[in-house]
C-alpha cells in the first residue's frame, strides 16, 4: 500500500494494520530515536515512539500529510521522554552530591576533631575552670590523691605515696567524687 491515507484509515479500524504503518515508517522511527537518545536503553525510547505511533494512528485526519502529523508525535514523545530522563538523571545526581557533601562534611567534622586548636584550646581552658572549682572544695589531702589520680596513678600507688592505708584512700577518693558531683550539679542548674 503507498497510499498513506489509506493505511492510516486502515489501522485506525484494525490495529494488526498498526504493525505495517510500523514496518513503513521504522527507519523515520529509529532515525528521530537515535538523534535525541544519549544513553544505551534503546528499548524505552522504541516503547515510547511505538505510543507515539499509535496515538498518530489514532487521532489522525487528513489535514496534513500523515508523515508530518507522524514527525510532530515521535518528535514530541522522544523529547519528552528524553526530559524525563534528564530530570531522573538529575534527581540521581544530585542525591549523589547531597551524599557526597554529607560524607565529605562528616569527615571535615572527624579532622577538626582531631586537632584543632581553638578546641583544645577552650577545651583546655573550660577543663581547667572546673579543675581550679573543684580544688578550691578540696583538703590539702583530698587534693594531693586529686592530683595523683589525675595523673593517673593506681590507688595502691597514691596510698604507697601518700604513706596512708588503701581505705582511706578509697574514703577520700569517695569524698573527692561527692564533691566533684556537687559541683557539677550546680554547674548544670547555670
Amino acid at each position: 500500500m503507498d497510499n498513506d491515507y489509506e493505511l492510516i484509515y486502515m489501522a485506525q479500524e484494525n490495529e494488526e494494520l498498526e504493525e505495517e504503518v510500523y514496518k513503513k515508517y521504522k527507519n523515520l522511527i529509529y532515525k528521530k530515536i537515535l538523534k535525541y537518545c544519549n544513553s544505551g536503553n534503546i528499548d524505552d525510547y522504541l516503547n515510547e515512539a511505538k505510543l507515539a505511533l499509535h496515538k498518530s494512528i489514532e487521532n489522525y485526519q487528513d489535514k496534513v500529510p500523515y508523515i508530518c502529523y507522524l514527525n510532530m508525535h515521535l518528535n514530541s514523545a522522544i523529547i519528552n521522554f528524553r526530559l524525563k530522563e534528564q530530570n531522573r538523571e538529575t534527581k540521581e545526581k544530585n542525591k549523589i552530591d547531597a551524599l557526597e557533601n554529607i560524607y565529605n562534611q562528616d569527615i571535615k567534622n572527624e579532622e577538626n576533631k582531631k586537632y584543632n586548636p581553638e578546641t583544645i584550646f577552650f577545651e583546655e581552658l573550660k577543663y581547667n575552670i572546673l579543675k581550679n572549682k573543684i580544688i578550691d572544695k578540696l583538703t590539702y589531702e583530698e587534693e594531693l590523691v586529686f592530683t595523683l589520680k589525675e595523673q593517673n596513678y593506681k590507688t595502691r600507688e597514691i596510698a604507697e605515696i601518700t604513706d596512708n592505708n588503701l581505705k582511706k584512700i578509697y574514703n577520700i577518693i569517695n569524698r573527692i567524687r561527692i564533691k566533684v558531683s556537687n559541683i557539677m550539679s550546680n554547674e548544670n542548674n547555670y
